[in-house]
């Protein structure tokens, strides 16, 4: 199976949650409002966040692809 890693848009509800589903797994969640995942299928990161903290919820969670020094630096994680 292949993914679509290789399209580096940024995605929105509902599209986040299809996106997780189509394979990736959760790496971390150091404080519940980043969590990083790892494509199952060609490894790349990809980073869930909320973009209104000052909203009750944060707003809906956008989902968008970071490379592996961003992984390193900001989660401990990569190669």
């Amino acid at each position: 199976m292949s993914c679509d890693c290789a399209d580096p848009r940024e995605y929105k509800e509902p599209e986040v949650a299809k996106r997780i589903d189509a394979g990736l797994k959760k790496i971390t969640s150091p404080d519940g409002w980043l969590e990083l995942y790892q494509c199952e299928h060609c490894g790349s990161y990809w980073e869930k966040y909320y973009p209104y903290p000052e909203s009750q919820g944060g707003g809906p969670s956008r989902l968008h692809k970071v490379t592996v020094e961003y992984a390193r630096e900001k989660y401990g994680v990569g190669a």
